[in-house]
Order: structure tokens, then C-alpha cells, then sequence
């Protein structure tokens, strides 16, 4: 039912800048008041005139209009009527604003009409801009606060930057600044773009040293002629200097426009023993860098490959011990895998994957595929002999195969055994190769590259995570174990796609289910949780201002637990098109908003979308209010929320409640038990942690219930069992404490049933006998033992 509101003169001329409504000064209409404040951090003194008339209108569920139109919208609008005020409402945008709460509760942007300047009036319906408000300008913080029982404001604050630390920006150099022979490549050229970067404060510049140039001609000989030269000139311009040890080929991936192979010496090991190369399933090697089942195997010229590292970053730091003595090297950046990451070669261009494709596992050459076998012979030999069937190709979807559908073998036995095994072997590799970078740069700041392997992130079994090696366990993120393995070395965290936004990623391959914003997020806070420090750099070529933006927000954020930040930025790469006018006034920008974030830079412009809504317990009501005034319905599904669920939603009556894949944390509330209206609660894919309060079981009404894939941790209360009318319940990897409790089966009207991955020992399956309305029950790796009970075969006969 829509509800429209007539027009209300909210705003009247003449007071002081600077002041907040209050309660107790809100007026008493009858229908609700949003009065748009804009706290800017530094405010412009003085005062305006002009009249501004409001229209807040509700047209559908989660779908709000706030059109402003009056005689001027000028630079700052001060209003006193009622002691409601505007401060300093959007500076240097003279636009009609629409404020729409799209479906679901998310902003889009569209901009129509020709742009008004400085004094331009708009008057009814004509020239809307339908201007979305960008996390990074307009905060996070969108909260409706409820004072009374009809007044209502709405607050956009825009985040403050003031005096925040500054995040240095690095720019990486050309894949062909130093050519096969390891020489420098037309340094004329090189110069006159670094004194560009110079010029609008560039921090400094990282480099590929690649292994494949400096130790080419034969084992222990090393040629650093090229770098020498490259280094000094970046110590005369006064950069600071990141040095990646390249131990991969470059040529064949995203944005490789040379070829650098491994040293020839070690492809023609390779021509003798292919063993040494990732090998997937038919047989097909993969020479962009060395299988790691040869990390400590003598199988290059009587030398291990972690000794062939090791070696070659201690010469590094032998050639250029005065670049650290001077500080001019500022990080060592250790390569650890394919691109310099520490994945497996899971999706290689050159043997036909393309995006967004599942990817292919990588340890079917001699070396890993014995070290499976040994690792299923100390499991008892149950899976000896064993390799995972059914995982499609690489340009699979997860549901077109047998092991990664859902309730695919990924989740049975073997393919837990099997997964543990092969993310073992990736974060062994990572922690020796670290170990010897720590014994070749000791006291030296050293840093390794994950990349965000966003498809298929809100699918159930991650499948491209799981062949790149990351894997999502019960209760554990898949990037933990790695982040714990770097934290052991004093080792940076460098994360990659955080330019990348979700609603781009969905527009164009939707059935990805990729969401690079939320992976990029969950990341961060886990490495922040554990207590290292996170650099970061673009995945894919980035000029504009809305790739720029979504850097910002990641860089700094008021959803950081402490308000951590970035340590450094990289951006990839130095090319002819960074140095474009326009581009380069872009790229100008960003860095003085890394450097020193100042409030009047940040104005609304551009394409920009509302992509975090913080819940504030103290003061917000969200959406809730205004839907409680005439509808039943909350669907907050992908909005980014960061917070907790505010105890304001507990004097609602709501019947359908769904916060489902957002970044809401903390325990869950036990004022949710009072909401006694609800019929669904979806709360699956967050952050909340700590026991499920008994409170739930005083939601009677309740229908359906959902809490996978959180942190929960206890057994089920017994409250949840007065719950009669339940007809679905998941609780599927969300950390619980097994046995399932016989005593679920008073849930009678239970149709569907989902409880995956519970922690604990083995136990037997639960007696079910009398849910006789069920007909889908999964139970996968809760560790049930004995035989297949008599009552599910007597249903399966029936």
C-alpha cells in the first residue's frame, strides 16, 4: 500500500550554521518529518536565505522519495522554523536531490537533465537528479531516529577524515622496465613520468625483480646490472621503494603485456621432469612458477626450491644493502605463488579458463599427488587411491558439478579430508618460503599478495576459493589460517580488487554470485582481528573517480573495530593512460585524499551508490518505523550493514525480518524474542557471534528460521522448541555444538530441516521419527555414526 504525504513546510530562512534539531524541539506534526543534516567536519560561517519546501512520500515497500524544490538550492541552507536546521547541506552542488531507497533498501544513482549551476532554480517535477549518497562522502552512518511517537529525522554524516593517518601511495613500474638482459629500458622516458608522479605526491614505487631475468644464465649467477641503475634513479627523485622477488612468469594474465619466462636453466629441469610444474587433472603443466611439492625435494641442479629462494633473496640484499641502509627500500614483497600470489595457478588464461569460470585443482604432479597419499595413509588408508571426481572444467559452474553443487562431495568426508589437505599444502609453502625471506631480510619489513577471489563468494561451496586453495571450514573463515601463517612472520598482509565494486560485478555476470565488497571487507577485519598490517592494491586497470571512491572506503573506514586503516596502497600500474590529462587530475585527487583527507575534496559527484548503512544502537530505528507505520515487511538482504540489529526493532510488529549476507556482528540480541509478530527471520551470512539466546523461543509465530554462516558457537537452547509452527529451520555452518538434539522432533510442522558442520564428536543420527510433515532434511559433516536409521528407511519406502 503506498502512502503519500502531503507537502510540508519544513524549512523556513535565517538561523546560524552549525546547530542539531533536537527531541524537544522537533515539531508536533502528525505525520512524520525527515530533516537532512549534513555534518561536513569544517563548516563555512554565515548564514543563507533561501525557502525550500519538502515532499516525503512512501510509494512501496523499502522504496522512500524525498524531493526537495523551491526557488534556490545554493551552497549552504541554514533553516529555523521549529529549530530545524540544515547545515551546510551538499557545498558546491546546486542540484534537485531525490533521495530513493530502492529494492532492496539500496541506492541506485541516475543522473537526468542538464547540470545546474551556482543559483539555478528547480521547481516541480522537472530535471530530477537522482543523486545517490556515496559511503565515502556521506558516511556510513544512514540512521532513522525516532523521537517521539511521530517525528522522525533522518541524519546523512559524512565521514571525517581529519587528522587520520596518512596512507602512503605506491605506484608499480612496467612489466618491461628491465628487459631479459636485465637492462634498463628507456630511461629518459622512465624519468620524465616519475617526476610526473612526483609532482602530484606520489610516495614511491614498487618493482617486479624477476627471477627469470636476474639468475638466467645458469644457476648462482645473478645479474642486478638493470636494477642498480632503476634503484639510483628512484633514490634521486626521492621515492621510496617496494621490491617484489618475482619468483613466477610473467605473460598470460590479466593486464601482462611482456613475456618473462622461469630462468632457462630451470625449464630445461622442466623438459626432463615436468613434475616440477602444477599439473592439473589431464595432464596439462603449468610453468608460471614451480610446483610446491618440490619445496624440499633436490630436484634443481642438487638444490630444493626453497634453497634456490632463499639464496637468491640473500644475494638481492647483498647487491643492494645501501638502498636499505638509506632507506630508500621501504618493504620486500615475497612471492609466493602464480602472479606473485599465494594461491594455486587454479585459473590459468592459457589453458582456456576464463571469468568467471570455477577454476581446476593443481596437484596432480608427482610430488602433491604422493604427499596425498601419504597424507591418506596416516588418516588410516580409508583414502588412499582416492582423487576428487566430478569438478567440472575450468569454466564450470559450481552447480554443473557433482563435487561442488550444493550438498556436493566438497562437504562429505573425502572432500573434507581431501580440502584440508590441499589448503595445508598452500599455507605450508607460504610459511617456509617466509621463513627464508626472515633469514635473508632480517629487521626488514616484508609483506605477501592474497588476491580476492570474489566469483562465486555467495555460493555455498566457494568453488573458485576451494581450487585456489582457500577453504571455508566450520566456523572458520578460509583466510584465517593464512592470516594467523603471516602474523607468525611479522608478515604484511597485500590484498587485492578493493577498487571493485559489487553492483558492477552482478551487472555484468550475475550468475557469478561475486561480491568483491564483502570479501574485501571480511578480509580486512579478520587481518586487523589478528593483528597485522594491511596494504592493498587494484585488481583491474582504475582512472575513474568511482574505482577511487571505493579505495577510500576500504582504506579508511568508521566500520573498522579500531579504526584500523590501510598501512600503504599500490596502484597497478604506470602506463600511458595514468598520464592523461584527465586521468592523471583523477589519480591527483585520490592520493591528497590518502595523504590528507580533507571534507571540502569529498563532494558528491559522479556515479556513487549508498554501499554501507551503519545500525547505531544507540539512536537508530532504521526502515523498521516507517514500515511498521502500514507494512509488515524488512528485507535488508546486501546492504552492507555493519553494527547490530537495534533494540528500537523490538517495539515493531514486524512479521518478516531479513538481514540476510550483511556485516552485522556481536551476539545476537535477546530482544528479538519480543518481536512476537514475525513469521520469518533470516539473519544467514553475517558476523554474529556467541550463543542463541533463549529470548527466540518466545517467538511463537515463527515459520521460518535461518541463522547459517555465522560465528555462533553452544548448543541449541531447548526454548527454540516451543516453536510449533516452524516449518524451516537452517543452521548450517554457523559453529554450533553438536549432537543435534533428539528433542527438535516436537517441531511437528517442520517440512525442512538444515543442520550442516556441527563441532564436536561423533555421535548418532537423531531420532526424527514423528516429523512426519518432513521432506528435506540435511544433515551433512555433522559426524553421524551407525547405521542409516529404520524410520528414514521406512519413509524413503513409503
Amino acid at each position: 500500500m503506498a502512502v503519500n504525504i502531503p507537502s510540508l513546510d519544513l524549512f523556513r530562512c535565517f538561523a546560524p550554521l552549525g546547530k542539531r534539531c533536537s527531541a524537544s524541539s522537533a515539531p508536533s506534526e502528525a505525520l512524520p518529518v525527515i530533516s537532512p543534516t549534513v555534518s561536513r567536519g569544517r563548516r563555512s560561517a554565515g548564514k543563507c536565505s533561501c525557502k525550500l519546501r519538502s515532499i516525503l512520500k512512501f510509494d512501496a515497500p523499502s522504496r522512500a522519495t524525498f524531493a526537495c524544490s523551491g526557488e534556490k538550492f545554493v551552497d549552504h541552507i541554514a533553516t529555523s522554523g521549529n529549530q530545524q536546521e540544515v547545515t551546510s547541506l551538499i557545498p558546491q552542488v546546486q542540484r534537485r536531490e531525490v533521495l530513493k531507497f530502492g529494492v532492496p533498501s539500496r541506492t541506485m544513482v541516475r543522473c537526468s537533465g542538464k547540470k545546474f549551476a551556482d543559483g539555478i532554480a528547480t521547481s516541480g517535477n522537472q530535471q530530477e537528479v537522482i543523486l545517490e549518497f556515496q559511503f565515502l562522502s556521506l558516511s556510513s552512518l544512514v540512521s532513522f531516529c525516532r523521537y517521539g511517537c511521530s517525528t522522525a529525522f533522518m541524519q546523512v554524516q559524512e565521514q571525517d577524515f581529519t587528522n587520520t593517518p596518512v596512507i602512503p601511495v605506491y605506484v608499480m613500474l612496467p612489466l618491461g622496465t628491465i628487459n631479459s638482459e636485465c637492462e634498463l629500458v628507456d630511461p629518459d622516458s622512465l624519468v620524465n613520468q616519475l617526476k610526473m608522479l612526483k609532482s602530484i605526491n606520489v610516495d614511491g614505487v614498487m618493482v617486479d625483480c624477476w627471477w627469470g631475468i636476474v639468475e638466467a644464465r645458469g644457476p648462482r649467477q645473478y645479474n642486478w646490472g638493470g636494477y642498480k641503475k632503476l634503484f639510483q634513479i628512484v633514490r634521486e627523485l626521492k621515492f621510496k621503494l617496494q621490491v617484489v622477488m618475482s619468483f613466477h612468469e610473467c605473460g598470460g594474465n590479466v593486464g601482462d603485456d611482456v613475456h618473462i619466462p622461469l630462468p632457462q636453466w630451470v625449464l630445461e629441469i622442466g623438459g626432463e621432469n615436468p613434475d616440477i610444474f602444477f599439473t592439473d587433472k589431464e595432464g596439462r603443466r603449468n610453468q608460471e612458477c614451480l610446483s610446491w611439492g618440490i619445496d624440499n625435494e633436490r630436484v634443481l641442479r642438487d638444490r630444493t626450491a626453497l634453497e634456490v629462494y632463499f639464496e637468491y633473496m640473500e644475494s638481492f640484499h647483498a647487491a643492494f644493502e645501501e638502498f636499505f641502509r638509506d632507506g630508500v627500500i621501504t618493504e620486500i614483497e615475497v612471492g609466493l605463488g602464480p602472479c606473485g600470489e599465494l594461491r594455486y595457478p587454479s585459473y590459468p588464461a592459457k589453458h582456456g579458463w576464463k571469468y568467471p569460470g570455477i577454476g581446476e585443482f593443481q596437484f596432480y604432479d608427482k610430488y602433491l599427488s604422493k604427499s596425498l597419499e601419504d597424507a591418506a595413509k596416516e588418516r588410516g588408508g580409508k583414502f588412499c587411491g582416492r582423487k576428487p571426481e566430478g569438478t567440472g572444467s575450468y569454466n564450470s559452474r559450481p552447480n554443473d558439478t557433482k563435487f561442488f553443487c550444493d550438498g556436493g562431495e566438497y562437504n562429505g568426508s573425502f572432500g573434507r579430508f581431501f580440502l584440508n589437505w590441499y589448503s595445508e599444502i598452500l599455507i605450508n609453502h607460504g610459511d617456509q618460503v617466509l621463513a627464508q625471506a626472515n633469514r635473508a631480510f632480517a629487521g626488514i619489513p616484508t609483506s605477501a599478495k592474497v588476491p580476492g577471489i570474489h566469483w562465486w563468494y555467495n555460493s555455498r561451496s566457494h568453488a573458485a576459493e576451494l581450487t585456489a586453495g582457500f577453504y571455508h571450514q566450520t566456523g572458520q573463515n578460509g583466510y584465517v589460517p593464512i592470516l594467523l601463517m603471516l602474523k607468525k612472520h611479522k608478515t604484511a598482509l597485500n590484498f587485492t580488487c578493493v577498487e571493485l565494486r559489487t553492483e558492477d560485478q552482478c551487472e555484468e555476470f550475475p550468475e557469478a554470485l561475486a561480491d568483491p565488497e564483502q570479501l574485501v571487507w571480511e578480509v580486512l577485519l579478520r587481518a586487523w582481528g589478528v593483528g597485522i598490517p594491511v596494504a592493498a592494491e587494484n585488481a583491474l586497470p582504475c582512472y575513474g573517480r568511482q574505482g577511487f571512491n571505493k579505495i577510500l572506503q576500504n582504506a579508511r573506514s568508521y566500520d573498522a573495530p579500531n579504526n584500523e586503516h590501510l598501512c600503504a596502497f599500490t596502484y597497478l600500474r604506470l602506463c600511458p593512460d595514468l598520464m592523461e590529462e584527465h586521468n592523471l587530475r583523477e589519480f591527483e585527487r585520490f592520493i591528497k585524499q590518502m595523504h590528507e583527507p580533507c571534507d571540502d575534496d569529498i563532494g558528491i559527484a559522479g556515479y556513487t551508490e549508498i554501499k554501507a548503512l551503519t545500525i547505531v544502537q544507540s539512536s537508530a530505528v532504521s526502515l523498521v518505523y516507517f514500515i511498521a507505520q502500514g507494512y509488515r515487511l524488512s528485507d535488508l538482504t546486501r546492504n552492507y550493514l555493519s553494527g547490530t540489529i537495534p533494540p528500537e526493532w523490538a517495539l515493531t510488529k514486524l512479521e518478516y525480518m531479513s538481514v540476510t549476507v550483511n556485516r552485522l556482528s556481536g551476539p545476537l540480541p535477546e530482544y528479538l524474542g519480543n518481536i512476537t509478530t514475525l513469521v520469518y527471520m533470516g539473519l544467514e551470512s553475517n558476523l554474529f557471534n556467541g550463543m542463541v539466546p533463549a529470548e527466540l523461543g518466545k517467538l511463537t509465530n515463527l515459520e521460518n528460521l535461518i541463522l547459517s554462516a555465522n560465528n555462533l558457537t553452544g548448543e541449541l537452547p531447548m526454548e527454540l522448541n516451543n516453536l510449533k509452527k516452524l516449518t524451516e529451520l537452517e543452521l548450517q555452518a554457523s559453529g554450533f555444538e553438536g549432537p543435534i538434539p533428539s528433542s527438535i522432533s516436537v517441531l511437528k510442522n517442520l517440512s525442512e530441516l538444515r543442520i550442516s558442520d556441527l563441532n564436536g564428536g561423533a555421535s548418532e543420527c537423531p531420532l526424527l521419527k514423528d516429523m512426519l510433515k518432513m521432506n528435506k532434511l540435511y544433515l551433512t559433516g555433522n559426524f553421524l555414526t551407525g547405521p542409516i536409521p529404520d524410520w528414514i528407511k521406512n519413509r524413503d519406502a513409503k
